[in-house]
């Protein structure tokens, strides 16, 4: 994300001194015609961005794991929209909350490209004149389209991102540098692409990630391999939720825990502790298919791996995500066994998320969050406690206009139906 997303210059404005009658006049046509349809592409650009941070699903109230920057209110996903200082975060930090490795850099690309260029120069004397313009003319359509679809992936045009990297993909010499790289960057404009088709998006980024770890291996560039299988993991678990659950469930774990065979602990713990969270997620998935209390169980101690790393002090933000993730899987796991324990330990999660997801600072987060922990509540028989949680998130939930704010009304008025004090 730019510094300055819209592209608009601002610079002062310098009016000839003219009469007040004139300064309205003017002042009036500088509201209508300049700064309200700067207004308007702000306000549009900010709504496109919430649809495009914010997936839906419909029914009950339940809490549930999320993926890496994702958090759950009853069963839905959701992103929390811009802020001011958001909007100046850099697109690697973005890439960190969604769970996915960063991308190839365009200027590592850009030299990828200068070495073929320099290779070409050296097979004079085995090509014509002819030859070598047209394979100088390839090269130079390659790096325009390989930078480009890096500069629209940064910006979250992921619509064009893969279009220029799938056609820089065609032309640059199959397990080439810049061809794994193209490959690598595409893999995740597909995964984050949130229109078209879906499955054979995901499928398409399964491809470029078996790809890259078919060249970049374990034992000649580790942190790539495991850049690329923590990428394949996610590819694999977004494809979970379109076909064939537990296959490629399964598949995501496998590519999770070959990274965490470079991305240790004492090594590289940032990477660890996100490649964990994206266990658990995956491991909280599975549980909805199978063995729900085993990997349930799998899910936690992963959750808590991460939380080694995540802690409130040096990482607040990632500290209140796998929190809120901790969280859920001991609300599913309260279904299992240990009902009373399991869902203080929920609770206690979610409160410990709330201390940085707070309605003033975060307000989507917080929603989110305080809706889980009033599920929660409830399902312990403290329907006092989760009325007092829903008093108030509500107004925060009205103040920011949320999506789902009908459905926590609803909830709302059942917590009110049941009374303080009655156990389910």
């Amino acid at each position: 994300i730019s510094n300055n997303p819209l592209g608009i210059p601002v610079k002062p404005l310098h009016l000839p001194v003219k009469s007040n009658k004139d300064h309205a006049m003017e002042l009036k046509e500088l509201i209508f015609v300049i700064i309200l349809p700067i207004v308007a592409v702000v306000i549009g650009v900010l709504h496109h961005y919430d649809l495009l941070k914010m997936r839906k699903k419909g029914g009950h109230p339940v809490t549930r794991p999320v993926p890496e920057g994702d958090v759950v209110y009853g069963n839905k996903v959701i992103h929390e929209g811009p802020t001011k200082d958001e909007i100046k975060e850099t697109f690697k930090e973005v890439l960190r909350e969604s769970g996915l490795s960063q991308p190839e850099p365009k200027e590592k690309i850009e030299k990828q490209i200068e070495f073929l260029k320099a290779e070409l120069a050296q097979k004079k004397q085995e090509l014509t004149q002819k030859e070598l313009e047209q394979e100088s003319e390839r090269l130079e359509k390659a790096e325009i389209l390989s930078v480009r679809g890096t500069e629209r992936l940064e910006v979250e045009n992921y619509e064009g991102a893969i279009e220029d990297l799938e056609g820089a993909t065609k032309i640059l010499p199959e397990g080439s540098e810049a061809s794994l790289s193209a490959y690598y960057n595409l893999g995740i404009a597909l995964i984050k692409f949130p229109r078209g088709d879906r499955e054979a998006n995901l499928k398409k980024a399964v491809e470029s990630y078996k790809k890259v770890v078919s060249f970049h291996t374990r034992e000649k560039t580790p942190e790539r391999y495991a850049a690329a299988q923590n990428n394949l993991g996610n590819a694999y678990r977004g494809l979970s939720g379109v076909r064939d659950k537990e296959a490629n469930l399964g598949l995501a774990i496998r590519a999770y825990n070959e990274a965490l065979r470079v991305y240790t602990y004492d090594k590289f713990p940032q990477y660890y502790a996100g490649t964990q969270n994206n266990l658990g997620a995956a491991y909280c998935s599975l549980a909805e298919v199978r063995d729900k209390e085993a990997n349930l169980g799998l899910a936690i101690r992963a959750y808590n791996e991460a939380l080694r790393v995540r802690t409130y002090e040096k990482f607040p933000q990632d500290y209140a995500m796998t929190q809120n993730n901790l969280g859920a899987a001991y609300c599913s796991l309260a279904e299992v066994r240990d009902k009373e324990s399991n869902l203080g330990l929920a609770i206690r999660a979610y409160n410990e998320a709330l201390r940085v997801f707070t309605k003033k600072a975060l307000p989507w987060y917080f929603v989110g969050t305080a809706s889980n922990l009033a599920v929660a509540l409830n399902m312990k028989g403290d329907v006092a406690g989760a009325l007092r949680v829903m008093d108030e998130m509500l107004p925060v939930a009205e103040e920011i206009g949320h999506p789902e704010l009908a459905g926590y009304r609803q909830f709302y008025e059942e917590l009110k139906r049941q009374g303080p004090g009655v156990r389910d």
